[in-house]
């Protein structure tokens, strides 16, 4: 249930169950269920993975650039995939970020609207 309390409105004089503190602490309670927990692990995980390959891609094109003054066609190919499979994987743990912290805003605003229901009803 909803940590409710009543505080006398300024404009109505009517009193308002909910204030802000409340509304985040109860936001605050929901980040931390189970499946938020899952979902900010796989979100924070694909941030970390996504921002070593992105440190990783100025090193590879710096050795692409190397390959390209030696005239070696073979290591330039090499590196030049090297390059390009850095940025899909790059492409994919970013859609992995940004899924799993979809995943903890969605169940969030469900854990909440099922709360804000039991209360009303």
């Amino acid at each position: 249930a909803l940590i409710a309390s009543k505080v006398p409105s300024t404009s109505s004089g009517e009193n308002i169950s909910l204030t802000k503190w409340n509304i985040f602490t109860q936001i605050a309670v929901r980040f931390v269920s189970k499946g938020a927990r899952i979902g900010t692990l796989v979100a924070n995980s694909c941030v970390m993975i996504d921002q070593i390959l992105g440190s990783f891609i100025p090193y590879v094109f710096g050795k692409i650039i190397d390959t390209v003054s030696s005239n070696d066609t073979a290591s330039t190919d090499r590196w030049l995939y090297g390059y390009v499979a850095c940025g899909v994987l790059k492409g994919l743990f970013h859609f992995g970020q940004h899924w799993g912290f979809l995943w903890v805003v969605e169940k969030v605003t469900l854990e909440l609207r099922e709360s804000l229901l039991d209360t009303i009803l």
